[in-house]
């Protein structure tokens, strides 16, 4: 039981090691992934936007995917800071004569075109609406030019291979704990390497930037 136990654990790391490096040798950036960055800032007495984001040349439909999701998520959060900054700051003025600070609301955006078939694009918001500290959140696209769809982590790096080839196998031969050890180490790869900055797609070496 534990020889099968470490045997397929250690071959799910040998894959995954394999797999993350099959686009060791790509091309740097090429001009048909160029863009440049645009910025947009607006300071209100209750609100501070700072915003930067892509816009791509030949990609129209991936700048505008990029733009639509952050600004449709910062019109929300304005809309709802605007009464909730003015309502708090009046009760702070009555009772202690201070003023509220202004709420935070900060875009940036991470890169990668350096794959020959996707460009990948992470969205890291903070914002800042009272309290202790401010919070963050990250989107990420991971867009194929050839096609034009947006695919998952797993089917941009080839981890989705590890499933294709080991599926089959668990279901048939091996346990329920070692297939139980698959799902929690895939679900760990899923959950750690697409929400936490991107999975940079071996354009020199493999890594993944943690919180």
């Amino acid at each position: 039981m534990k020889r099968v136990f470490y045997s397929v654990l250690c071959l799910c790391l040998i894959i995954l090691t394999f797999t993350s490096c099959l686009s060791s040798k790509i091309e740097r950036n090429s001009t048909s992934k160029a863009y440049r960055t645009l910025n947009f800032k607006e300071d209100l007495d209750y609100l501070k936007t700072d915003i930067s984001y892509p816009e791509f040349n030949n990609y129209p439909e991936l700048s505008k995917r990029v733009k639509n999701t952050i600004f449709s998520n910062w019109e929300s959060f304005k809309s709802y800071t605007k009464n909730d900054w003015h309502q708090i700051n009046e009760l702070n003025a009555r009772d202690s004569k201070s003023s509220l600070p202004p709420y935070e609301y900060i875009v940036k955006t991470q890169i990668e075109t350096s794959s020959p078939k996707y460009i990948s694009v992470l969205i890291n918001s903070y914002v800042y609406n009272g309290g202790a500290h401010g919070n963050t959140t990250l989107i990420s696209y991971n867009y194929n030019i050839n096609t034009g769809k947006y695919e998952n982590i797993l089917t941009v790096t080839g981890m989705d291979m590890i499933k294709q080839i080991f599926s089959p196998y668990l279901n048939a031969i091996v346990t329920t704990t070692v297939f139980e050890l698959y799902n929690t180490v895939m679900k760990y790869i899923y959950n750690n390497l697409l929400y936490v900055h991107i999975f940079k797609l071996c354009y020199d070496k493999t890594e993944a930037d943690y919180e």
